[in-house]
């Protein structure tokens, strides 16, 4: 009885594990398949397309601060303002191309503006869309804008390598202006040491002149007085007006 219960057991769990492995197998398959109507599809882009395409610059960067970031109509409006001045206006719509895989849409559209042809091309997930517009540069448009990427590149190497071989020239000259510095400072010490040495050389000689007058007024009043300089003592000497000497 054991037994038979253990192996009814065994086989109910056996029946729910592969049924379990079948219904997940179908989830993985529905995820993983994505179907379409190709003509609603190719309708709805044609709508989408025509809806950019006829905006102007000005209008497509207005509407464009007013989107969310990384939505499709972002994604749109941003391709359509980087490209629009080179495309010109839309012409005719030529080739609608697709093709899917378990994952993934893809719309190839071929279109032909004033300007030139481009090619439209929508990634379509069951998680999002993506967007993306390649025009078609003719060869030696290709090569000029390599050539004028090429001397822009170069350019600006150049005129770094030449303001950096400039700046380096100025080193010399900083190098003379800091010795100059310097002389001008030894030379501003010299004419100052050499102003308070004359200062002091000056005072001397004013003091070696005042002693000198004073022993030529002490003789002379000794003289006048009849006595000698022994007990005279001039204390200063100040200058009289004239007419006081005149009156005396």
């Amino acid at each position: 009885m054991k037994k038979r219960l253990l192996l009814l057991l065994c086989m109910i769990a056996c029946v729910f594990s592969l049924v379990a492995c079948s219904s997940d197998k179908e989830k993985t398959s529905s995820k993983k398949s994505l179907q379409y109507d190709e003509e609603t599809l190719k309708s709805e882009i044609e709508g989408i397309i025509n809806s950019f395409t006829a905006m102007s610059k000005d209008d497509a960067e207005k509407k464009l601060e007013d989107v969310e970031e990384g939505t499709l109509d972002y994604q749109i409006l941003s391709a359509w303002t980087a490209n629009c001045d080179d495309l010109g206006s839309l012409k005719s719509i030529d080739k609608y191309s697709f093709s899917s895989d378990e994952k993934t849409i893809t719309c190839e559209i071929n279109t032909t503006f004033s300007k030139r042809t481009a090619k439209m091309t929508f990634l379509i997930t069951a998680e999002d869309t993506t967007f993306r517009i390649e025009p078609k540069y003719t060869l030696g448009e290709k090569m000029q804008k390599a050539c004028l990427n090429t001397l822009l590149g170069m350019g600006t190497v150049f005129i770094v390598l030449i303001l950096i071989a400039f700046l380096i020239s100025l080193f010399k000259y900083i190098n003379k202006l800091e010795q100059a510095s310097k002389n001008k400072d030894a030379s501003a010490a010299a004419t100052a040491v050499d102003q308070t040495i004359a200062q002091i050389v000056e005072k001397e000689e004013n003091l070696t002149d005042d002693l000198e007058l004073v022993a030529v007024i002490t003789a002379a009043i000794a003289a006048s007085e009849g006595t000698s300089t022994d007990g005279l003592y001039v204390r200063s000497i100040k200058r009289v007006n004239k007419s006081k000497w005149q009156r005396a």
